[in-house]
């Protein structure tokens, strides 16, 4: 089976004009680590860094969720919130109804 497969990955390059060489566009070459270099002080950090971006978007998310509940809340003590939802009004009307 793989040697279908390298065959007919030739045909698809020549057909196209290309090289072998073409299919690598670049190698990553990682550094070796040496086995101490990870203190329990690294891990730690790294910890952080990964855990900091999700508390970021729950924070986010719970801060655009407060204010949200407060509108809502003031609608239905007002008795606001069915008029608004029922009533089909257009923007003029809204505009000329508030001043």
């Amino acid at each position: 089976m793989n040697v279908w497969t390298d065959e007919l990955r030739q045909v698809r390059l020549a057909r196209h004009g290309l090289a072998e060489p073409f299919l690598t566009a670049f190698e990553i070459i990682l550094p070796e680590e040496p086995a101490a270099a990870h203190t329990p002080r690294d891990r730690n950090a790294d910890l952080l860094l990964r855990l900091f971006p999700l508390m970021l978007v729950m924070w986010s998310l719970a801060g655009a969720l407060y204010p949200a509940i407060d509108v809502c809340a003031g609608e239905k003590e007002r008795g606001t919130m069915e008029t608004l939802l029922i009533t089909p009004a257009a923007r003029g009307k809204l505009s000329s109804a508030s001043s």
